[in-house]
């Protein structure tokens, strides 16, 4: 499925967020049965990439990752091991490192298995962006000899910020006031924004969850359950076609 979030943005808030140099940044969520991953800066729009209306579109592509660089926070995920994956399959690691082509996995899920047995790494998944760029947007800790099951979900969070954080990036905590925006079961969502008032949702969806500069990103975009509940809960998804 295709979807689509647009952004409308008060006009002279425009005018300000652009001559100060404001960026747009962009992070995902997903349900998993790892506690220790934090999201990652899945897109970033600098001032000339958005305007009074702007539309951020996105499909269900993945591949997923392993790296040996560890995670902290604003580290960037630069070196990385990649391999296209979907939805109901799992990829393994083998003893050298890499990535083997996807076999079938848990339904509704994705699984990453480290299968070595002396070699801890770092594994997430990537979606595309806008480019079609496959860009990482979640990363949890992979011990030698375990799985990470996760469920990818169309759950966005937005912020605006002056500061520079690349695309790939760890973000611990959020550095400006921001909205949490599902798309559960739906393909098309509007939400406005103005300074001062900050974010609220335009259109007939849940209401959006606004959100404090200093906010847990990670408690915000993560679902954390056992791995038995995600495959009960992916089984419920699939039956709801969501």
């Amino acid at each position: 499925m295709d979807y689509e979030l647009t952004i409308d943005i008060d006009e002279t808030s425009l005018r300000d967020l652009t001559k100060y140099f404001y960026k747009l940044y962009v992070f995902k969520g997903s349900i998993v049965d790892n506690s220790k991953g934090e999201p990652l800066v899945w897109q970033c729009y600098d001032k000339k990439e958005y305007g009074q209306t702007s539309k951020i579109s996105w499909s269900e592509k993945y591949s997923a990752f392993i790296s040996t660089q560890e995670i902290a926070d604003e580290v960037t995920f630069s070196s990385i091991t990649t391999k296209e994956i979907y939805l109901d399959q799992k990829v393994s690691v083998d003893p050298k490192g890499n990535l083997l082509p996807p076999s079938d996995g848990q339904k509704g899920c994705i699984e990453i298995n480290n299968g070595t047995s002396d070699t801890n790494y770092t594994c997430g998944i990537c979606q595309q962006d806008r480019n079609n760029n496959m860009v990482p947007m979640c990363a949890f800790p992979l011990l030698r000899g375990t799985q990470d099951t996760i469920i990818p979900i169309e759950k966005l969070a937005l912020y605006f910020a002056t500061e520079t954080v690349n695309t790939g990036s760890v973000k611990e905590y959020a550095t400006g006031k921001g909205i949490i925006i599902d798309l559960t079961g739906l393909n098309q969502r509007k939400v406005y924004y103005e300074l001062g008032d900050g974010w609220k949702t335009t259109d007939s969806g849940v209401p959006g969850i606004p959100f404090e500069p200093g906010a847990d990103l990670s408690s915000l975009l993560f679902t954390v359950k056992s791995t038995a509940e995600i495959v009960k809960l992916a089984q419920e998804r699939i039956a709801r076609k969501i």
